[in-house]
């Protein structure tokens, strides 16, 4: 699908053109020739190209003879190898002004001598030889450049859409990782069955075309061998459409969602099968085949490791039930993978209330034998620690007994979060009522394993005071700003 030289790379980066010294005229030869001779160089080398001084060419091209010279003087000009392209003119400098006239000679082909001319103010030299020079390498490296790049085969999306995806552009650097790379992009927008890249030489350089093979259009999504669920229930789930480009992807994806929405329904045993017609050229119809299994219901849920708590105790806490006389009713029993998850946390949350503050719930474990579901929790309980020291430090806006007295974790026979999350609060409260309302309440705790409690100290920082400037009131038409300061 894409077949480039893997020398191009270093092609483009070699130099194949060498630039010769002008031939000057001007009243102030010397000086001139001096300082025209100096921007030449630099440009020059500024480009990548070669370029010879005045020594270099000494006894081997006579400039008080007609210039320049003829292809057969500069074809056997003794040259650097991989040098394709000889470059020389002259300058003419007439006041404050200078003309410069550029030959390009190209060594393989005797005819074909191409010119080029800048004429500007003396000030302003380097900035035209640096044009004149862009231009010329620009010619001489047209085969390592990119002409054009152009986009073939599409009919319905538009030609701008897929250049906005690929980086190349005309009169880049030609470079077939980039290009490889522009085809990878333009098939990963996901609208095209195949993209091939056609490389092709002109004077001009490479002319990129991007050749497309447009997906089909989605003419219907249907659905059938649904009985229990709706249709438009199902519908909102998928992520295809009518008119829309055909994308395999998306197909896939949105049978996999009727796949999860018919388990979270508790039809573990659907299946669903994607068949795919074309009643017309270019287009594809959609059809969703689903055959729905039974409703199968949780008949158990299992703890194991809880030796501090009954399974009742723990089914309080859960939001998955194991089937009942209501399941019928209101879907309990019926097994939601989230709500699952949910479950796993509660557990912990519940455990962590209650001092097992190292607890671990494992990943729920579901099991399907025959028409039945059956989840299984793990617990590793871990010591059970009590609260022990309650101390407070930092910015203190009242007595420590008075600041500990909003504590009610101490009341408390067992460490648990929800209270010292209270307590933290409750001193934020008094803090904002105070002005503080930025105030940061940071609870450390220091766990004693050895005696199985936990020590807790309330770091306080109080921050900037806070002043009320204006309060506004807004939206009220009917009733006065004074009645609702009231």
């Amino acid at each position: 699908m894409l077949a480039l030289s893997t020398n191009s790379l270093a092609a483009q980066t070699r130099p194949n053109t060498l630039f010769l010294p002008l031939k000057i005229t001007s009243l102030q030869s010397d000086t001139h020739t001096t300082s025209i001779d100096e921007a030449y160089a630099l440009t020059v080398k500024r480009h990548n190209q070669q370029v010879y001084g005045r020594g270099d060419t000494t006894g081997k091209l006579d400039y008080s003879a007609t210039w320049p010279p003829a292809f057969k003087q500069i074809n056997a000009f003794p040259r650097p190898a991989g040098i394709d392209y000889i470059v020389t003119g002259s300058a003419t400098v007439l006041g404050q002004r200078i003309s410069i006239d550029l030959v390009i000679f190209d060594l393989l082909d005797a005819t074909a001598k191409h010119a080029i001319f800048g004429d500007t103010e003396i000030i302003a030299v380097t900035q035209t030889l640096d044009k004149l020079v862009d231009e010329i390498t620009t010619y001489t490296g047209r085969l390592h450049r990119i002409a054009s790049v152009k986009i073939a085969g599409n009919t319905r999306i538009d030609s701008g859409a897929i250049l906005r995806h690929i980086e190349n552009r005309a009169g880049d650097k030609y470079n077939p990782d980039r290009i490889r790379q522009d085809l990878k992009d333009i098939f990963k927008m996901g609208f095209f069955d195949d993209v091939a890249v056609d490389v092709r030489g002109s004077d001009a350089g490479k002319e990129v075309t991007f050749q497309v093979k447009e997906k089909e259009i989605i003419s219907s999504v249907s659905i059938s061998g649904n009985v229990n669920i709706k249709e438009e229930d199902i519908t909102e789930i998928l992520t295809v459409s009518n008119n829309t480009i055909y994308n395999p992807n998306q197909v896939n994806k949105s049978e996999s969602y009727i796949r999860q929405f018919y388990k979270a329904k508790g039809y573990y045993d659907t299946k669903v099968i994607t068949r795919l017609t074309y009643p017309k050229k270019d287009y594809v119809a959609i059809e969703y085949v689903i055959t729905e299994g039974v409703k199968v219901y949780i008949k158990d849920i299992v703890f194991q490791g809880n030796t501090s708590f009954d399974d009742d105790e723990l089914l309080e806490v859960m939001v998955s039930t194991e089937k009942n006389w209501f399941s019928w009713f209101n879907d309990s029993g019926v097994l939601k993978r989230d709500y699952v998850q949910e479950d796993a946390n509660r557990l912990g949350a519940f455990y962590q209330n209650h001092g097992f503050i190292d607890v671990k719930i494992g990943e729920p474990i579901i099991e399907k034998k025959k028409e039945w579901l059956y989840v299984t929790f793990e617990i590793k309980e871990g010591a059970r620690y009590k609260v022990g020291l309650i101390t407070v430090d930092g910015d203190l806006i009242q007595p420590k007994e008075q600041l500990l007295a909003l504590s009610r974790l101490g009341d408390e026979k067992y460490y648990t979060r929800d209270v010292l999350r209270s307590d933290t609060l409750a001193l934020n409260d008094l803090y904002a009522a105070q002005g503080y309302a930025f105030a940061d309440i940071s609870p450390d705790t220091k766990k004693d394993p050895e005696n199985y409690r936990v020590d807790v100290n309330f770091h306080i920082s109080k921050g900037e005071l806070v002043y009320v400037n204006r309060i506004i009131i807004r939206g009220n038409d009917r009733t006065r700003d004074k009645v609702i300061r009231r």
